[in-house]
């Protein structure tokens, strides 16, 4: 059965890659911390804030400066040329997005009028807009015009450019400069090779003009060096393993046969947790490989515990019908433990639990099917170095069960030192290690603009467009009295509120009469006839007021490439801005603070609280596990001195915690995450010795040294990763699974009541 169910996945898998299934590494920073951060009861506002920063982490920006303009167009034409030619990425260009955003805009120019145009309208003095607008025609200027003389003969729209964006701060620059802006296209599934390529072309491009300065910043830059750095891991960790596992295996073993069973456990596990993970969810996070490779030292248990009893046994047919049991629950408490990462409220980890998980099932389904033939032709096994530890580990183990008191004070040091002497940081900067030249570009760009951004966002809620506009009146007010440093970008720095649209409407009355500003330039410019003219242009402006812009319509168009700054549902409305300057964050929330509906969001400091409820609310969650396992051992055994097995693993997480607090190391969500690993792991060691003990003590305790050992040495090459959240991870499974084995021992004392528990010679 376990053969059979083994194959038919594997073919499915087979099947599946073949066919229609795509693999996509998500190499996302955002997926470290949990989903959802905002604490905003909008479902709207947490998706528009979702849009604003998934845009945000697509754009790429690149910022040239020179001594000479000639060089530095140069080098911005080289640079266009080379980003052109890479597929899923797109030059933001302002030009470009502007001449689209017209055409979507010309409908609606009698509502978008010009400052000086209203006041003269509303002063009832036209003869300024004719003479301004025969000026143009007659002698060019700086003023555009994006729709025909016929369309526009006033030319609103050229000058409503000028208004709303032409006003961009130019600085304070010493020398030329231009900034280009880039985005990744969205839903790319090999971003991180389109940003590759996008680094291999500003090398190109910065090696052929050397007297440029090239300095680059974005997401995606920092998302691709994590990434790097993550497969560097991946390499070592796989590779370390499986060395260190030869390494401890061939003595025992004498011959490379048995590791066939454990490496093609490890190979089909990693493939059926990758296959599941691919199937149930759009990407597999590059964390979950890396997590994954931990899966090495718990795979190969169970191929190691098979292989020693049934080498062992002199009756394999009844060897392997008792050892069946051991191994189904020491599954089925390692997908406890793992799974329970589901419910930790980061996607990452739910990726993690899902790819464990199925990796686990897929390691033993091989297990199982393949162990009765590989122990048929096996050479023995040869005690040696783990016999002796394994006796040390026994000895040790009576001498402490025989010391209760020593095991009460420890345990209640270990409980005072974990209330009072552990620390916390749930920083998400702690999280990744930034590559210091991409942070010291960051910060030169930074320092060249004169409007400088800023890790919050502002959220406004109302439930109308025209109350998202007053609430951003009433927010810029605030911000002059009690934050005059802080300036902000939002809706309204593009398009004027549907009040003031509605009155723009209003005014084009008068410009539109027959004796108005645009019969008199048609007049001037000599086009005939006038009138029907002057009809066309009042249709259009008739059609604006039955159907006004819908501005959350226009910036939720990705044709338009626009910032995501407002969105619309059937009852709600909400916008978001951007904070730009120096001024402190308290007295920007003390501004939001006085305006309804306004929510300050910051990505540092929300991600920091989110953390910290996580962590609180992933080892309330390592409770239920610990239930959870319970009541397996409750209906397994059937009896309530069952759950003393689970003292094992419950000190060893006591333990590690402990030995944390001493070395001064502040505990981390994921710090909490491996304790899972820890329970997993010491129910495994403690349910073999439980099990199979009595019958054969001296194979039991050398498979469980042996698996232990195998354990160490993946974990321990985690917990000396560069990736911090990896480390965080190795760190706590290394020195609880330590713990774990000495107190399994501990524990066969106890049970055996204290009597000599010598280790009998292993058979060779």
């Amino acid at each position: 059965m376990a053969f059979t169910t083994l194959l038919a996945t594997l073919l499915a898998g087979v099947v599946w890659l073949v066919g229609p299934g795509e693999i996509s590494i998500d190499t996302r920073l955002a997926d470290l911390v949990p989903a959802e951060v905002s604490g905003i009861d909008s479902a709207l506002a947490n998706g528009l804030v979702g849009d604003a920063r998934d845009a945000a982490s697509r754009v790429i920006t690149l910022y040239l400066e020179a001594d000479d303009p000639t060089a530095l167009d140069a080098a911005v034409d080289a640079v266009t040329h080379e980003i052109d030619r890479i597929d899923g990425l797109s030059v933001q260009d302002p030009l470009t997005i502007a001449s689209q955003l017209f055409q979507r805009l010309a409908p609606h120019r009698f509502s978008l009028l010009p400052e000086e145009d209203r006041l003269a309208l509303q002063a009832d003095d036209q003869a300024q807009l004719v003479d301004a607008a025969v000026s143009e025609l007659v002698a060019p200027g700086m003023t555009p015009r994006p729709l025909e003389i016929s369309e526009d003969p006033t030319n609103l729209m050229g000058r409503w450019m000028l208004s709303r964006l032409g006003g961009a701060d130019k600085g304070t620059r010493t020398r030329p400069s231009i900034q280009i802006d880039a985005a990744l296209d969205a839903g790319i599934s090999n971003r991180d090779a389109v940003v590759q390529e996008w680094l291999d072309a500003v090398a190109a491009v910065t090696q052929a003009h050397a007297d440029v300065e090239f300095l680059q910043t974005g997401a995606p830059l920092f998302a691709h060096e994590a990434a790097q750095r993550s497969r560097a891991d991946i390499n070592l960790i796989s590779i370390g393993s499986l060395v260190g596992l030869a390494v401890l295996l061939l003595p025992v073993f004498r011959s490379p046969l048995p590791l066939l069973i454990p490496a093609i456990s490890i190979a089909v596990g990693a493939a059926t947790g990758f296959m599941l993970v691919a199937l149930l969810q759009p990407s597999v996070h590059v964390l979950t490989l890396v997590f994954g490779a931990s899966l090495i030292g718990i795979a190969i248990d169970y191929s190691i515990h098979g292989y020693v009893h049934l080498h062992a046994a002199q009756t394999r047919d009844k060897a392997a019908s008792t050892l069946y049991r051991p191994l189904l629950l020491g599954l089925m408490t390692s997908a406890v433990g793992y799974g329970s990462l589901a419910f930790s409220g980061i996607p990452a980890m739910s990726s993690v639990a899902l790819f464990s998980v199925g990796g686990l099932v897929g390691a033993w389904l091989t297990v199982v099917s393949l162990l009765p033939l590989s122990a048929r032709f096996s050479s023995g096994v040869h005690g040696g170095w783990v016999e002796r530890v394994a006796t040390w580990l026994s000895r040790g183990g009576v001498a402490l069960a025989q010391r209760k008191v020593w095991l009460s004070a420890a345990l209640l040091a270990c409980i005072a030192i974990a209330a009072f002497g552990t620390r916390t940081d749930d920083s998400p900067r702690r999280l990744i290690t930034l590559s210091p030249a991409l942070v010291a570009d960051a910060q030169a760009i930074a320092e060249r603009s004169t409007r400088q951004g800023r890790t919050e966002l502002i959220v406004v809620t109302a439930d109308s467009p025209q109350s998202v506009f007053e609430s951003l009146d009433a927010l810029d007010a605030a911000l002059e009295v009690h934050a005059p440093d802080i300036d902000m970008s939002s809706v309204a720095d593009w398009l004027p509120s549907p009040e003031q649209q509605g009155t723009n409407r209003t005014y084009s009355n008068a410009l539109l009469a027959d004796n108005g500003a645009v019969a008199d330039v048609l007049t001037t410019i000599g086009a005939v006839p006038v009138l029907p003219l002057l009809s066309g242009l009042r249709d259009v402006r008739d059609a604006d007021d039955q159907h006004p812009l819908d501005m959350a319509a226009l910036f939720s168009d990705s044709e338009l490439s626009l910032p995501p700054l407002m969105a619309a549902d059937a009852t709600h409305h909400a916008a978001i801005a951007l904070p730009t300057g120096q001024g402190d964050s308290a007295s920007l929330r003390a501004a939001a603070a006085r305006v309804a509906g306004v929510h300050v969001l910051d990505a540092v400091v929300d991600a920091d609280r989110a953390l910290a409820k996580q962590r609180h609310a992933t080892l309330r969650v390592l409770v239920l596990g610990l239930v959870g396992i319970g009541i397996l051992l409750l209906l397994a055994y059937r009896n309530v001195r069952a759950l003393g097995l689970l003292c094992v693993p419950v000190g060893a997480m006591l333990g590690t915690v402990t030995v944390l607090a001493c070395l001064g190391v502040p505990l981390t969500l994921f710090h909490a995450v491996g304790l899972f690993l820890v329970l997993g792991l010491g129910m495994d060691y403690v349910i073999f010795l439980r099990e199979l003990d009595h019958e054969a003590p001296a194979t039991t305790r050398l498979a469980v040294v042996l698996s232990a050992a195998t354990s160490l040495v993946s974990f321990g090459l985690l917990a000396a990763s560069s990736i911090p959240v990896a480390r965080f991870f190795g760190q706590t499974v290394f020195i609880g699974n330590t713990l774990n084995l000495i107190l399994s021992f501990v524990m066969v004392a106890l049970l055996h009541n204290g009597r000599s528990l010598s280790v009998e010679p292993a058979h060779g």
